[in-house]
Protein backbone atom coordinates (compact mmCIF):
# COMPACT_ATOMS: atom_id res chain seq x y z
CA UNK A 1 0.00 0.00 0.00
CA UNK A 2 2.00 3.21 -1.11
CA UNK A 3 1.35 6.25 0.87
CA UNK A 4 1.12 9.88 0.06
CA UNK A 5 4.55 11.77 0.98
CA UNK A 6 4.54 13.97 4.30
CA UNK A 7 5.64 16.80 2.00
CA UNK A 8 2.80 16.38 -1.00
CA UNK A 9 0.31 16.06 1.86
CA UNK A 10 1.82 19.56 2.93
CA UNK A 11 1.50 21.07 0.11
CA UNK A 12 -1.97 20.36 -1.02
CA UNK A 13 -2.88 21.35 2.61
CA UNK A 14 -1.15 24.64 2.23
CA UNK A 15 -2.82 25.59 -1.60
CA UNK A 16 -6.30 24.88 0.03
CA UNK A 17 -6.18 27.52 2.51
CA UNK A 18 -4.59 29.84 0.14
CA UNK A 19 -7.50 28.94 -2.24
CA UNK A 20 -9.29 29.76 0.62
CA UNK A 21 -8.65 32.46 1.92
CA UNK A 22 -8.51 34.36 -1.10
CA UNK A 23 -12.03 33.33 -2.02
CA UNK A 24 -13.53 34.23 1.51
CA UNK A 25 -11.43 38.47 1.01
CA UNK A 26 -14.63 40.94 0.99
CA UNK A 27 -14.63 42.79 -2.01
CA UNK A 28 -13.68 46.91 -1.43
CA UNK A 29 -15.60 49.53 -3.04
CA UNK A 30 -17.24 52.29 -2.31
CA UNK A 31 -20.69 53.29 -2.44
CA UNK A 32 -21.08 55.75 -5.45
CA UNK A 33 -25.00 56.30 -5.86
CA UNK A 34 -27.40 54.90 -2.67
CA UNK A 35 -30.58 56.02 -4.68
CA UNK A 36 -32.30 56.76 -0.87
CA UNK A 37 -36.28 56.88 -1.94
CA UNK A 38 -36.28 58.61 1.19
CA UNK A 39 -34.51 61.76 -1.27
CA UNK A 40 -37.28 61.51 -3.80
CA UNK A 41 -36.79 61.27 -7.79
CA UNK A 42 -34.16 63.72 -7.43
CA UNK A 43 -31.38 60.99 -7.25
CA UNK A 44 -32.13 60.22 -11.13
CA UNK A 45 -30.48 63.35 -13.53
CA UNK A 46 -33.69 62.32 -16.45
CA UNK A 47 -36.99 61.14 -15.94
CA UNK A 48 -38.21 60.26 -19.17
CA UNK A 49 -42.28 59.31 -18.75
CA UNK A 50 -44.90 59.77 -21.22
CA UNK A 51 -48.22 61.61 -19.51
CA UNK A 52 -49.90 60.62 -17.57
CA UNK A 53 -47.19 58.29 -16.44
CA UNK A 54 -44.93 59.31 -13.81
CA UNK A 55 -42.03 58.63 -11.20
CA UNK A 56 -42.45 59.13 -7.66
CA UNK A 57 -41.76 57.42 -4.29
CA UNK A 58 -44.38 55.41 -2.34
CA UNK A 59 -43.94 53.48 0.88
CA UNK A 60 -46.59 50.20 1.29
CA UNK A 61 -45.49 50.13 5.14
CA UNK A 62 -44.66 46.33 4.96
CA UNK A 63 -41.36 47.82 6.80
CA UNK A 64 -39.10 47.91 3.74
CA UNK A 65 -39.25 51.73 3.43
CA UNK A 66 -39.92 53.92 0.41
CA UNK A 67 -39.23 53.12 -2.77
CA UNK A 68 -39.48 54.27 -6.42
CA UNK A 69 -42.33 53.77 -8.26
CA UNK A 70 -42.55 54.18 -11.87
CA UNK A 71 -45.94 54.38 -13.10
CA UNK A 72 -46.68 53.82 -16.74
CA UNK A 73 -50.13 53.53 -17.96
CA UNK A 74 -51.53 51.49 -20.65
CA UNK A 75 -50.71 53.76 -24.16
CA UNK A 76 -48.19 55.19 -22.47
CA UNK A 77 -45.02 54.17 -24.92
CA UNK A 78 -42.24 54.48 -21.77
CA UNK A 79 -41.51 55.59 -18.24
CA UNK A 80 -37.94 55.66 -17.28
CA UNK A 81 -35.10 57.08 -15.49
CA UNK A 82 -31.64 57.99 -17.39
CA UNK A 83 -28.39 58.67 -15.61
CA UNK A 84 -27.57 58.66 -11.58
CA UNK A 85 -27.12 61.94 -9.52
CA UNK A 86 -24.78 62.58 -6.45
CA UNK A 87 -23.62 65.16 -4.79
CA UNK A 88 -21.36 66.25 -7.62
CA UNK A 89 -23.83 65.65 -10.42
CA UNK A 90 -24.19 63.40 -12.71
CA UNK A 91 -22.42 60.15 -12.46
CA UNK A 92 -20.46 59.17 -15.50
CA UNK A 93 -19.85 55.21 -15.86
CA UNK A 94 -16.53 54.22 -17.27
CA UNK A 95 -15.38 51.59 -19.63
CA UNK A 96 -13.57 48.55 -18.39
CA UNK A 97 -15.14 48.81 -14.93
CA UNK A 98 -17.72 46.86 -12.62
CA UNK A 99 -20.46 48.41 -11.13
CA UNK A 100 -22.67 46.45 -8.63
CA UNK A 101 -26.68 47.69 -8.27
CA UNK A 102 -28.70 46.10 -5.69
CA UNK A 103 -32.39 46.27 -5.78
CA UNK A 104 -35.42 44.35 -4.26
CA UNK A 105 -38.17 44.14 -7.01
CA UNK A 106 -41.91 44.16 -6.83
CA UNK A 107 -43.83 44.38 -9.94
CA UNK A 108 -47.44 45.45 -10.22
CA UNK A 109 -48.15 44.83 -13.76
CA UNK A 110 -51.41 44.18 -14.47
CA UNK A 111 -52.44 45.42 -17.49
CA UNK A 112 -50.08 47.98 -18.56
CA UNK A 113 -48.01 46.18 -21.60
CA UNK A 114 -45.03 46.17 -19.47
CA UNK A 115 -42.06 44.05 -21.04
CA UNK A 116 -39.09 43.14 -19.02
Amino acid sequence: MSRTPLRALACVTTATAAMLAWAAAPAQAAVIWDADAAKGTDVFVTPLCDSPGGIGVGNWNDGHGDFFKFNKPVGASRCEAHSVKTGSGEYTFKDAKTYWFGWDSMTKTEDAQTVF
